[in-house]
């Protein structure tokens, strides 16, 4: 039986590597239009400067986003619940609560 089983496995992987060598044989006129298509829609990798990319790029000297504001993104409907988790002194909330007297605001800090 394991020899049966042997001779089975064996027969399977010889047909799985003549599927793998004919897919290889396929002319690249059929991947250099994917890959054509791809770049066109990507750009090209010379596009993307990923040695001197940094996450610093864009923040200002005190380490902040330059014209970003998190208050410019919180906006409560009417009855609205804003919940801060791990707020801190809770500056942000309050900032929050100016802009948005309309909403409840619920505070939670992991050291109370």
């Amino acid at each position: 039986m394991k020899s049966m089983t042997k001779r089975l496995l064996a027969a399977l992987l010889a047909v799985a590597a003549l599927f793998a060598l004919a897919g290889c044989s396929k002319s690249d006129s059929s991947s250099s239009a994917s890959s054509e298509a791809a770049s066109s829609i990507l750009g090209s990798a010379a596009d993307y400067d990923y040695q001197n990319f940094t996450y610093s790029d864009g923040l200002d000297e005190n380490g902040y986003w330059e014209g970003i504001r998190a208050l410019d993104y919180v906006t409560l409907p009417e009855g609205g619940i804003g919940l801060d988790v791990g707020c801190g002194s809770g500056a942000l909330t309050i900032a929050c609560a100016k802009r948005n007297p309309q909403g409840k605001w619920k505070l939670c800090r992991q050291d109370c």
